[in-house]
């Protein structure tokens, strides 16, 4: 029978050679092998259009326009944010509605902004009327 201290070596040993293998692996594939997701952030409205886009906002005021076929960000776009100034999203033929209770902006599909007016009050009723 093996000694107590035979086995416990060789497992040391075995040990000690799957980790320098799967470092040399590593090494080899280094920079190859990485990559990176970007996310949209916690998600506050999003808007579909056509059959593979959306429009979405996070909660951040991080505005995108996201393609769902190839499943990556077209662009972005940060919002500005004021003191407890959250936002919606309006889709309006080809542009983007992006309002608050501070801010109308209209952006078009390539995210431009077409025409931006501050708001004095409660804007809900100018955006009503788009």
């Amino acid at each position: 029978m093996f000694s107590k201290n035979v086995v416990l070596k060789t497992l040391y040993v075995a040990v000690a050679m799957i980790s320098a293998t799967t470092q040399a692996i590593y090494q080899k594939d280094a920079g190859k092998n990485e990559w990176h997701v970007e996310t949209l952030g916690e998600i506050s409205d999003l808007v579909f259009i056509g059959t593979n886009q959306a429009y979405t906002l996070s909660a951040d005021a991080l505005l995108t326009l996201y393609d769902t076929a190839a499943e990556k960000i077209e662009w972005k776009k940060q919002l500005p944010q004021g003191e407890n100034e959250t936002y919606k999203l309006r889709h309006l033929g080809r542009n983007l509605i992006v309002h608050s209770n501070k801010r109308v902006t209209m952006i078009n599909s390539a995210g431009h902004v077409i025409w931006e007016q501050p708001l004095v009050g409660s804007g809900n009723a100018v955006v009503e009327m788009f």
